[in-house]
């Protein structure tokens, strides 16, 4: 049974800069279709599976785009149902269905689960820059199961195009919870947004103990992730649930409704700040229909930056904007324009994901892979070459201690420098003990330390290493670094 749906379209000065209005537009449900799905609860999982499916394809969502994922170990499967859009990139809004059977976990998420339909039908007929799938989660008990499988069998690439995942969890207890302290603290801030342009409630709770949640495999995989529910204190510290408010139920849905239409619309805050300013941008994305080049519809195209004149080149280093590809291909437009123009490279996929809610991964992972050259040799050096008045290198005059932090010498300068410990001594332990010491920097965590008659010593203990050496030779761990990278050790670096 469907009711009329009417759309909503608010204005949303988005808080930037001098600030920008963005129109956020969606289509919720009426409440009497939304509550009507919370007056027979299926107790039989099996019930369960099929009335998902069969709410999901009144949505609209059906054939290939509709799936069961069995998981291992579970008796029910995952389904999903994918709703795609004109870019390449993912948001995925996840909840758990299986009935309570846990005293770690006995509160029921079918009030979570039953509105990923419509949640995806809010979506389904406006244009869309994102790909959204849809995913309820079949776990076990206490064990996030149906997430854990979920996300290990997402490929690299489909963790790198996923921008973030929304998990919604029991609702319907009180008015809407977000679990702060596990939560991205962007994707909370938007949520916030929305709450004041819809001029609902919300308040902060943290779920985790209440059990575990099915964000957690996503932020192990460092994809940015918010927990949304109704969990009071009570329902928290007792694990008992408490009495079904219908209204709280439709507010939290309204809001869902209207903070995925808003993600999927929000552009980078740098660029929204850079528009407002009157700054020229290229056109960064170009959608189906479009034929450039023969790119693949709805990939990043950069080819109107680097083959024009129009855009200004008097710049050290260009990332983010324009983004560049995420393959590194000699011969490309963004290739030949660095090298033209004697600009260093940067690594193409941190710079592609710069100004977006990826970016923190997709440093955190590829960081390590970068080459290891510093700002001198990579940028200031070859800049300085061209002579004074060609380097466009400004030099401002600037009263403040600096230490490039190279050695733990360095580090043990730096601190005893601020703190002035006793005897020189930088020790960080589980306690601490020392006689005739002076000048030693140990690093111990969880470690009682008892340092006897040693001076200027440097000790670093990791979970699978331990370094020894003075203060004098510090210097020398490189030697240490390429003796591992020549023995292949590289997890110990």
């Amino acid at each position: 049974m469907r009711g009329p749906r009417l759309a909503v379209s608010i204005w949303i000065v988005v808080l930037c800069g001098a600030g920008l209005a963005q129109r956020v537009q969606f289509v919720p449900a009426n409440e009497t279709t939304i509550l009507q799905r919370m007056k027979n609860i299926p107790e039989d999982n099996q019930e369960r599976v099929a009335g998902l499916k069969a709410l999901f394809s009144a949505a609209g969502c059906n054939g290939a785009e509709l799936t069961e994922q069995p998981v291992d170990g579970v008796e029910i499967p995952n389904i999903t149902c994918r709703l795609r859009g004109a870019g390449s990139d993912t948001i995925i809004v996840g909840a758990h269905y299986e009935r309570a059977s846990s005293t770690q976990r006995p509160l029921d998420n079918w009030s979570g689960a039953s509105l990923l339909p419509a949640l995806y039908q809010s979506l389904q007929g406006r244009t869309r820059r994102h790909n959204f799938i849809f995913v309820a989660f079949a776990d076990k008990g206490n064990d996030t199961a149906g997430a854990e499988f979920f996300t290990r069998h997402l490929g690299q690439p489909e963790l790198d195009r996923t921008e973030a995942m929304i998990n919604v969890d029991a609702l319907g207890l009180s008015p809407t919870k977000i679990s702060v302290a596990h939560s991205d603290k962007d994707l909370v801030h938007d949520l916030v947004v929305m709450v004041y342009a819809l001029k609902l409630s919300a308040s902060q709770i943290d779920i985790a103990p209440a059990g575990n949640t099915d964000s957690e495999p996503f932020a192990q995989r460092r994809i940015p992730q918010i927990t949304v529910h109704s969990l009071t204190q009570q329902n928290v510290a007792s694990g008992e649930t408490t009495e079904f408010r219908p209204s709280n139920y439709y507010d939290t849905y309204r809001l869902l409704c209207g903070y995925l239409a808003y993600l999927d619309q929000l552009s980078p805050r740098d660029i929204q700040e850079l528009r407002q300013k009157g700054h020229k941008l290229p056109r960064l994305v170009h959608y189906p229909n479009e034929e450039v080049g023969g790119d693949i519809e709805g990939n990043i195209w950069c080819g109107d930056f680097f083959e024009s004149t129009e855009y200004p080149v008097d710049a050290d280093l260009v990332i983010g904007n324009p983004p560049w590809g995420s393959t590194a291909i000699e011969g490309t437009p963004a290739a030949k324009w660095c090298a033209e123009h004697e600009y260093p490279i940067p690594n193409k996929q941190i710079a592609a994901a710069f100004g977006t809610r990826k970016f923190g991964a997709t440093l955190a992972r590829l960081y390590p892979k970068c080459e290891n050259i510093s700002i001198d040799y990579a940028l200031l050096e070859p800049r300085s070459s061209k002579g004074e008045l060609n380097s466009n290198i400004i030099c401002l005059p600037a009263d403040f201690g600096w230490n490039d932090l190279g050695s733990w010498t360095a580090l043990h300068e730096h601190h005893s420098g601020k703190s002035r410990p006793k005897d020189d001594n930088l020790i960080a332990g589980d306690g601490w003990f020392t006689l005739n010491a002076q000048g030693n920097y140990i690093h111990a965590p969880g470690r009682f330390v008892a340092a006897l008659g040693v001076n200027n010593l440097v000790v670093v203990e990791t979970e699978d290493a331990l370094l020894i050496t003075t203060r004098d030779q510090a210097q020398d761990v490189g030697k240490v670094v390429k003796y591992l990278d020549e023995k292949k050790l590289r997890n110990l670096v």
